[in-house]
């Protein structure tokens, strides 16, 4: 083979050589694509801006109530209104005016009491019990031995007139219920109030003492399950929604009441005093061998109750 010839196969496997290197080195670079390299090098577009007045706001935060503290001053003037309606089975409807003569921090210590109307109905049969009481002026005030009632002469009233101007709440000389229920700390919409303070607070709504029992001095009371909770407050008024549960026993197994008041309560914050309530009870009451009336006759009951219990109050 000639020098020729020997060159040129030289240079023909040199070529092949080149070729197979290429096929497994990088892939050589794409070619120039106007709109490929256009898009490569656009700047992504802003988001849409979006109005002010379209940006959602934050909730405000939630309105703090503090509910007063104090029972209410002198010379404030209450007119109360109850009515416990069993059905046919019993209906009672008072009234009676109170006047706050002296308070100190959660309790009244002196009031004015004045009966205006008073109507008891049982089994169908109305009565209107003491009407000499109606219209008259009892002055009600704490003492170490329990409160003293007395007449505008200041002479010692009857038993019967002192049961009666007693006989519902506020009590002189214990701190108001509602208030150590509802100002133990700020509250909110939504918040729960519970406890023995709320129980007793809700019960004496429906509180009508009965002097014709000879109660045993054992007598004791349970709330555990109370709650209240806040649903609305309206132009300084809270509306509760409540659910109290009272058990009233005595350690001779002589009386048992078991009440649950279920409903809705009106409270004024400011003050802390109830303008409206609307209860539903259900419950139970079993007396055994208790001595009940003037001749002291030993009584055996055991019945259900079932009643509502309407309670206003305005302010003059």
């Amino acid at each position: 083979m000639d020098s020729l010839a020997r060159m040129k196969k030289i240079a023909g496997i040199a070529l092949l050589l080149s070729t197979l290197l290429a096929c497994g080195s990088d892939p050589p670079p794409p070619a120039n694509n106007p709109e490929s390299t256009a898009a490569a090098n656009t700047t992504p577009a802003a988001p849409a801006s979006v109005p002010v007045s379209e940006i959602p706001k934050a909730p405000p935060p939630a309105e703090i109530f503090n509910f007063g503290k104090k029972a209410p001053a002198a010379g404030v003037k209450l007119t109360d209104k109850v009515t416990i309606d069993a059905g046919k089975d019993e209906k009672r409807v008072e009234e009676r005016k109170i006047e706050v003569v002296t308070s100190d921090d959660k309790t009244i210590t002196k009031e004015k009491v004045t009966l205006t109307a008073f109507d008891f109905s049982f089994k169908g049969k109305a009565t209107t019990p003491n009407k000499g009481l109606y219209g008259k002026a009892l002055t009600v005030e704490a003492g170490k031995d329990g409160a003293t009632v007395t007449d505008d002469k200041g002479k010692a009233s009857s038993a019967a007139d002192k049961f009666a101007a007693t006989r519902r709440g506020p009590h002189v000389g214990e701190p108001l219920p509602s208030v150590l229920a509802l100002s133990e700390r700020p509250l909110k919409v939504g918040d729960v109030v519970e406890g023995e303070k709320l129980g007793r607070f809700v019960a004496e709504l429906g509180e009508w003492k009965d002097d014709t029992l000879k109660m045993p001095a054992t007598i004791q009371r349970d709330f555990a399950g109370s709650k209240a909770t806040l649903k609305s407050v309206d132009n300084g008024t809270a509306t509760f929604d409540v659910d109290a549960k009272e058990k009233i026993s005595d350690s001779a197994g002589q009386f048992a009441l078991e009440m649950e008041y279920t409903g809705t309560v009106a409270v004024k914050v400011s003050d802390s005093l109830v303008s409206k309530a609307d209860l539903k009870t259900k419950g139970s009451m079993k007396i055994k061998d208790m001595p009940a009336g003037p001749g002291g006759k030993k009584i055996n009951v055991d019945v259900p109750i079932e009643q509502t219990i309407t309670f206003e109050r305005k302010w003059e």
